[in-house]
This record gives structure tokens, sequence and C-alpha cells, in this order.
């Protein structure tokens, strides 16, 4: 298993479509303030998307299939 930790926009921007099989590597997207935001799987394969608060409360923990918002 990998950690990638995705902290530029620029990384955040592209996410997932990089990676063709993501097998068990873990994608952090690391985001400067709390807010919503918004993600979609279009060219991604299923993965799980976990959101936490600043506090580590989970917000968001769900399998998300491809091409959903």
């Amino acid at each position: 298993m990998k950690l990638h930790f995705l902290i530029t926009s620029e990384q955040r921007a592209s996410g997932a479509m990089l990676f063709p099989n993501l097998n068990d590597d873990i994608l952090a997207f690391i985001y400067p303030t709390d807010a919503g935001r918004l993600f979609h799987t279009f060219f991604c394969s299923p993965m799980r998307i976990v959101a936490l608060s600043m506090e580590g409360k989970i917000l968001f923990d769900e399998v998300v299939k491809p091409w959903r918002f």
C-alpha cells in the first residue's frame, strides 16, 4: 500500500485520473481551508472517498462508482 499526498492544485485537479489502477494505494487530497468540495470519478476506477474535518470527524465515507459526481 502506498499513500500519495496531493497537495498542489495541479495534483488535486489530476487526482486519480493519472492512476490507471489504484490497487491498495490511497490518495490523500490536502486542502488549505475547510470547505465543501465537489469530486468526480470520470476516467477513474471505483474508489473509496473519505472526507475528514479539521478535527478528524468523518464527514463522508463511501465507495464511489466511475462517472459520478
